[in-house]
């Protein structure tokens, strides 16, 4: 298997992917980005905020890093800062996937999670399952823009980035 191909492809479609909704969701105010909407995360704001932390923390872990904390749980900032947090660090997960050799994915990182418990797993099987969790996490806030009434909602599927071109 490729996996500089698969994951460097994969991430950049993260990217594609997350930009596609910040551009959906930019034209919303404070007020509706903060709005009560049931879902696991119960904002569009709070939604965005989680795919960061989770990004970011799996970005450091990759990097061989143990961050001690979400960056959400001192963010203060608008929502639009949000998107263009989020937005960056998915370039910055993007060109970090990009620039490894092909033997880093399969290398054994170990790891501390929030709770201090060690993991060890291969670097490619981290990325997929942080690529993964993002995308979860836009289908959730394509539900939540229908719910906000939103229209013009991007297809964000993998197939649609790759025909792209």
């Amino acid at each position: 298997m490729d996996h500089h191909h698969v994951w460097s492809t994969f991430s950049a479609y993260n990217t594609w992917a997350n930009q596609k909704l910040a551009e959906l969701f930019s034209s919303l105010d404070e007020a509706a980005a903060n709005k009560t909407i049931v879902s696991s995360f119960p904002s569009v704001k709070l939604t965005f905020l989680h795919i960061w932390d989770a990004e970011l923390i799996w970005l450091k872990r990759l990097q061989g890093l143990n961050p001690e904390g979400f960056p959400s749980a001192s963010f203060e900032g608008s929502f639009e800062d949000v998107l263009r947090e989020v937005l960056k660090n998915s370039r910055d997960f993007q060109v970090f996937v990009a620039a490894q050799d092909e033997a880093y994915f399969e290398k054994m990182i170990t790891f501390k999670n929030l709770a201090g418990k060690q993991f060890s797993q291969p670097a490619y099987e981290m990325i997929q399952h942080c690529l993964n969790h993002s995308t979860y996490h836009r289908g959730q806030l394509v539900t939540m823009a229908r719910q906000l009434g939103l229209k013009d909602i991007p297809a964000t599927d993998f197939v649609y980035f790759k025909r792209q071109g």
